[in-house]
């Protein structure tokens, strides 16, 4: 085998190993024993081909899916001074500035990302749909709208951005909205319990207007859904091997619980002690990404 064979079935292994990280039937450790494995590859590659953009973006990636937020910047870094004009890069480093909620950058990174074509229809959808994430944890709700109505149209039949608009729609008090954005992503994505938990939200929510409005009893019925919605979530969340619960289990789970116990019915699972305790969240990601309209 020559050498650019060699480093070519490296980089073909460390992608692999990435590609079996985000499988969803792949428990937490097992996943990051893969991008262990993937960063160590693509430090191999960067020893060998030095400024290697994509040596650099592809450990970027794994250290960044690893939690090590800070390790990844600099890889990320080092891929856009390589080649300014990468569009992956750019991307890559601006899911970075994300994690660390350094959210201006990263809507640069995401605008600059897009503008250069990345020629990967996965790869721009995800980037219009963080950029709309980033603009609205900065309370930019009108460009945050834009871009997930953006993602909708470049690829319709995808749930991530109609339950992302959803979410802002509900932040605006748009609640008939937010209801036909998560009716169509439990269309394209039935299984997702976040969409449940969320329509459980959202039926709260319009049960609240209702009775602010004296129409009790569809008030009551928008509760009933809402009971519906957050047992169907935990039936998902209990139905699945401790094992193989990613973040999105637990986030959904503890919304559900939340949800539940503010229309008077308790839980005894401690979901989000499970998640605490196996490591997969921490408090301050529960507090954040668990928030819930009605209980602001």
């Amino acid at each position: 085998m020559s050498l650019e064979e060699c480093i070519n079935r490296t980089f073909e292994l460390a992608d692999n190993h990435i590609y079996s990280s985000r499988d969803e039937d792949t428990s937490k450790r097992e996943s990051d024993r893969h991008l262990r494995i993937a960063a160590e590859l693509y430090k191999d590659l960067m020893n060998i081909l030095p400024g290697s953009s994509r040596a650099f973006v592809g450990r970027a990636v794994a250290l960044n899916d690893l939690g090590r937020f800070n390790e990844a910047l600099e890889h990320a870094q080092e891929a856009v001074e390589s080649e300014i004009d990468s569009p992956i890069a750019h991307i890559v480093r601006g899911q970075i500035y994300v994690n660390l909620e350094e959210y201006a950058k990263a809507i640069d990174d995401f605008t600059r990302g897009i503008a250069l074509k990345p020629g990967l229809r996965d790869v721009e959808y995800t980037a219009i749909n963080d950029r709309g994430y980033a603009y609205e944890q900065m309370d930019d709700l009108d460009e945050s709208i834009k871009d997930f109505t953006a993602a909708i149209e470049f690829d319709p039949k995808k749930a991530t951005a109609y339950l992302s608009r959803a979410y802002v729609y509900t932040r605006r008090g748009e609640h008939s909205k937010a209801y036909d954005d998560l009716t169509q992503a439990m269309y394209f994505d039935p299984n997702n319990m976040l969409v449940h938990a969320h329509l459980g939200d959202t039926m709260i929510c319009l049960g609240i207007e209702m009775e602010n409005q004296g129409r009790s009893d569809l008030a009551t019925d928008n509760f009933k859904e809402a009971k519906i919605k957050y047992g169907r979530t935990l039936e998902f969340v209990d139905g699945t091997p401790p094992e193989k619960r990613t973040d999105k289990h637990y986030f959904a789970a503890i919304m559900a619980v939340k949800g539940l116990d503010f229309m008077g019915i308790e839980i005894q699972t401690d979901y989000a002690g499970m998640a605490l305790d196996d490591g997969i969240l921490t408090a301050d990601k529960i507090k954040k990404s668990t928030k819930q309209v009605f209980l602001e």
